[in-house]
C-alpha cells in the first residue's frame, strides 16, 4: 500500500527508492538492535557473577573469623575482600543460553524481513503496480509497457540485492563473532547446535 500511494504521487525526486533504503536501514538497526541488547544481558550476568563471587568470599572469610558475626562484618565493610575478578568464572550453561537466543534473535529478524523486503523490490521492479491506464492487451506494446513500468526509480534490483548481500554479511559477521571465543574447541556447545539449525533457517529464507 506504501508503495502504490508513492507511485500515485508522481513526484520528481525517488520516492520508491527512498522506501526501500528506509527498509533496508530498519532491517539492519533491528540487527543492531539485537547486538546492544545481547552485549546488555551478557554484562548484567558479568555484573551478577561477580557480585556473587564478592558475597561467597565475605561469607567465606566471615566463616573462618572467630569474633562474632556482627564484628566480622563491620570488619569487612571496612576492608573490603580481596576478589580476583579476573578468575571469577561464569556459569558456561547462562552464557550459552544467551548467545543462543542471540543468534535465534539475529536469524529471526531475516527469516521474516528479507522475504518480504525482496518480493516488494521484485513486485515494483517487475511492474506489478502498474496503473491501469498502463496495462493494455495489445501484444503490440508489450515491450513498451516493459519499459515504461521499470521506471518506478531510477535504481535497480540489482542495487537491491546489493543491500541484502551487505545485510547477509552483517549477519554473518555477527554469527561468527558469537563462536569466535570457541575457535579452539573442538567441543559442540549446546547453543552451537541451536544455532546451526538457526542459520540454516537463514539459508532458507534467503533461497
Amino acid at each position: 500500500n506504501t508503495v502504490r500511494l508513492l507511485l500515485e504521487l508522481e513526484p520528481e525526486s525517488d520516492p520508491v527508492w527512498h522506501y526501500l533504503s528506509v527498509q533496508n536501514h530498519r532491517i539492519y538497526g533491528l540487527l543492531e538492535k539485537c547486538t546492544y541488547e545481547h552485549e546488555a544481558r551478557m554484562e548484567i550476568l558479568r555484573k551478577d557473577t561477580r557480585e556473587r563471587a564478592i558475597s561467597d568470599a565475605k561469607w567465606q572469610q566471615i566463616q573462618q573469623n572467630v569474633v562474632p558475626y556482627s564484628d566480622a562484618a563491620s570488619s569487612i565493610e571496612y576492608n573490603e575482600v580481596q576478589v580476583d575478578l579476573q578468575s571469577v568464572e561464569f556459569s558456561s550453561e547462562e552464557i550459552d543460553a544467551l548467545k543462543g537466543r542471540y543468534i535465534k534473535r539475529l536469524t529471526a529478524v531475516l527469516v521474516h524481513y528479507i522475504p518480504v523486503f525482496w518480493k516488494t523490490a521484485i513486485s515494483v521492479f517487475g511492474g506489478k503496480f502498474a496503473k491501469s491506464s498502463q496495462v493494455t492487451d495489445t501484444s503490440a506494446n508489450k515491450a513498451e509497457e516493459k519499459v515504461t513500468e521499470a521506471k518506478y526509480s531510477t535504481h535497480s534490483l540489482e542495487e537491491v540485492a546489493g543491500m541484502i548481500r551487505n545485510t547477509i554479511s552483517v549477519y554473518e559477521e555477527k554469527v561468527h563473532s558469537t563462536f569466535s571465543d570457541f575457535d579452539e574447541s573442538c567441543i559442540l556447545r549446546p547453543f552451537m547446535s541451536g544455532a546451526i539449525n538457526e542459520v540454516s533457517k537463514a539459508c532458507q529464507a534467503f533461497e
